[in-house]
């Protein structure tokens, strides 16, 4: 109940992934809605299942309106997984706002935002 009138008070709706494309070599996925602590488990959950099949998942951000602690804390997880696996993650198609807050939390480099 809980988290129903968190998202219904703030207006954020739980994340849902999509995946684009699938194969051995790479897993495009598109998550929708906001990733917070509400859903944040079961969407790093999901991308860990994509992760034993594909090499490189590209997870756009297009459709994500909100992220907290949380969801920055489990993306982080995620890609320290890859890395450890030999695999990664890149991280694309974000609003400027997410954008700015994956810079702050060291997710994404200047660099690799204008790449």
């Amino acid at each position: 109940i809980f988290v129903y009138l968190f998202s219904i008070k703030f207006k954020k709706t739980p994340s849902k992934l999509e995946i684009v494309e699938e194969n051995e070599e790479i897993a495009k996925i598109q998550l929708h809605g906001c990733l917070f602590f509400a859903n944040a488990t079961k969407i790093e959950n999901q991308i860990i299942e994509i992760l034993g099949k594909a090499s490189k998942i590209e997870v756009s951000l297009a459709n994500v309106k909100y992220i907290d602690t949380t969801g920055l804390e489990a993306l982080e997880e995620l890609m320290e997984n890859a890395k450890a696996q030999g695999k990664a993650i890149y991280l694309a198609d974000a609003n400027e706002k997410i954008e700015r807050l994956l810079v702050k939390s060291n997710l994404l480099t200047v660099e690799s935002v204008n790449e």
